[in-house]
């Protein structure tokens, strides 16, 4: 969860939940378009700067290199690369933020305690007192699976160094600590399945 939640401090609407939180849905899943579409467009200038990279090394090229297993351009693109995995990860910690404050401002507005009996409180915990309130079960919702893998991936890259961890690793069938190859994840689909998500939970409200 962010720390920032845009609709924590917003006055009740006099339409009611299901026509504000409707309204919200389509700016904030075109929040998430426009960060995907900016990881595409830093990708395309990416692989222009390296081609050119590429070209003028060819020019510089020593025979000590290959003695010594230097290649600039193998590193270069090695850098590319992380600096892209990052940024896809990060979109994952967003897409799963998104749905996260979303439901946190709903519990807000209804009063449903984001805390267990002990105090403690996680998204778990947040779902669980959601689901018993509302009578739904997020889970089963559609959308739910498509949002729930980049919330794995964020928390993969934020608590694993971008590896899997033990419950990626479980619910997807992979083997563990393997290193993640964010850039080929669909998150296309991911941002669909999160908006088919939210528009679900706003028409059960």
């Amino acid at each position: 969860m962010t720390d920032e939640n845009p609709w924590k401090d917003l006055p009740a609407s006099p339409f009611g939940d299901d026509v504000w939180y409707g309204m919200t849905v389509p700016d904030e899943i075109a929040k998430l378009t426009r960060l995907h579409a900016a990881i595409g467009a830093w990708k395309d200038l990416a692989n222009q700067q390296l081609d050119e990279f590429s070209h003028e090394m060819a020019k510089q090229r020593q025979p000590i290199w290959d003695e010594y297993d230097y290649d600039p351009v193998r590193d270069e693109a090695a850098a590319f690369l992380e600096t892209e995995r990052v940024m896809f990860a990060n979109l994952g910690v967003t897409i799963a933020a998104t749905a996260e404050n979303f439901i946190v401002g709903i519990c807000n507005d209804r009063k449903i305690p984001l805390t267990d009996a002990e105090g403690e409180s996680d998204f778990g915990i947040i779902c669980c007192n959601f689901n018993a309130a509302m009578g739904m079960t997020l889970s089963s919702l559609p959308g739910y699976r498509g949002n729930q893998r980049a919330r794995y991936l964020g928390n993969c890259f934020k608590h694993n160094a971008g590896k899997t961890d033990k419950r990626f690793a479980e619910k997807y069938k992979v083997p563990l600590d393997q290193t993640i190859e964010y850039e080929i994840e669909n998150w296309e689909a991911m941002i669909n399945d999160t908006k088919t998500l939210l528009q679900e939970i706003v028409s059960r409200l």
